[in-house]
């Protein structure tokens, strides 16, 4: 891209991606920065044996179609496509950690890690994801048997590497949820008996309705829905039910036992608040991610889920200032990968119509 760039794409995940191609295609000068300085975001980072929820029709971003053998797609073969992306339309991913975000005048001063010279941009579109933000529970001595070291081992979901880990180990799922479910199944599958703490009690859903895959039917209500109609949704971003691939059956077979809400991990005695209690090995806490932005300063609103406040893509707070990938930006679809489709189109152009009001030279800052 030549000429200054006057807009900055914060994230190199799908999202980032996207906003980035789409920027190209509108003509719009721009950095494309992630920390680690890698096309990919979480997919990197992801276990391999994750297959994805959605249909992979709906997971290809503009520009490029997915294809695979199958009706869904791997976190593998998913990382594979987003590399393919990055070479198709020729994405220059540059390693650099936002420290700071100001508003100057009409336009962005941005201050980078280990970089004492900012840079002027005429707008910014944050797509970093929440991957890089587990959740973790308000439960009584967690912390303290994470420290121990010893006698129980506790690790978040984002670093599940497999149910093969377990074998001979009581196991203990804190969650019960999309993640919660699906780990749960898997367990289930490799032979694996384990333990599932939920809050109050278990959602599961159906894979498929009438022969269709149940995203064929939500996507479509998603496209229908106001967002206004669903503030709350919005803003707390509620935790999504597991697809039922087997979990009811696994409950009844005994290879998986559902138990209620951790109230106290006791070295490695866990109680839980129907009043039962027992010894695990280990505790995988399948409880979320959250969206963080601290680049951004407090003046920015922002949702009870941490996300900026943004009404058509763009920030109601700060005029300029675009997110992609997260909840309710344009659509109730807009955090999952078939909303970045459709949202990164439409944040481009406006970027691309805000450089006809405004314009900045980064070498020009005060």
């Amino acid at each position: 891209m030549t000429g200054s760039p006057r807009a900055l794409v914060i994230g190199a995940g799908p999202a980032g991606l996207a906003a980035a191609a789409c920027l190209q295609r509108e003509g719009v000068p721009f950095r494309l920065v992630d920390r680690r300085g890698v096309a990919g975001g979480a997919f990197n980072l992801m276990y391999r044996g994750v297959t994805l929820m959605s249909p992979a029709r709906y997971t290809s971003l503009p520009g490029l179609k997915l294809r695979v053998r199958g009706e869904y797609v791997t976190a593998p073969q998913y990382r594979d496509y987003l590399q393919r992306y990055v070479c198709l339309h020729r994405l220059n991913v540059e390693r650099a950690e936002v420290e700071r975000v100001e508003r100057v005048r009409r336009g962005f001063r941005v201050t980078f890690m280990g970089d004492g010279e900012p840079c002027l941009f005429d707008a910014v579109v944050v797509a970093t994801g929440m991957f890089d933000c587990p959740i973790r529970p308000s439960i009584e001595d967690l912390r303290a048997a994470e420290d121990s070291g010893a006698e129980l081992e506790v690790m978040h979901a984002r670093d599940w590497r497999g149910p093969e880990n377990f074998r001979g180990r009581r196991l203990l799922i804190v969650g019960a949820a999309s993640s919660g479910v699906e780990l749960a199944e898997e367990c289930a599958r490799a032979g694996v008996a384990v333990t599932v703490s939920a809050r109050s009690g278990i959602r599961v859903a159906a894979q498929r309705f009438l022969g269709r895959d149940v995203h064929d039917y939500a996507y479509r209500i998603f496209d229908r829905i106001p967002v206004w109609l669903l503030g709350s949704y919005c803003s707390r971003r509620p935790t999504l039910p597991g697809i039922d691939l087997g979990f009811r059956r696994f409950v009844r077979e005994g290879l998986i036992v559902v138990r209620g809400l951790v109230t106290v991990i006791d070295g490695r005695r866990v109680k839980f608040a129907d009043s039962h209690d027992a010894e695990f090995d280990a505790v995988v806490l399948a409880t979320g991610y959250q969206f963080r932005t601290p680049f951004l300063p407090d003046s920015v609103a922002r949702a009870a889920a941490g996300h900026p406040l943004s009404r058509n893509g763009e920030s109601t707070s700060w005029e300029g200032l675009f997110v992609l990938g997260m909840p309710c930006a344009r659509t109730v679809s807009s955090e999952f990968l078939y909303g970045i489709a459709r949202d990164a189109p439409e944040v481009a152009r406006q970027v691309r119509a805000r450089l006809g009001r405004t314009s900045f030279d980064e070498r020009r800052l005060s």
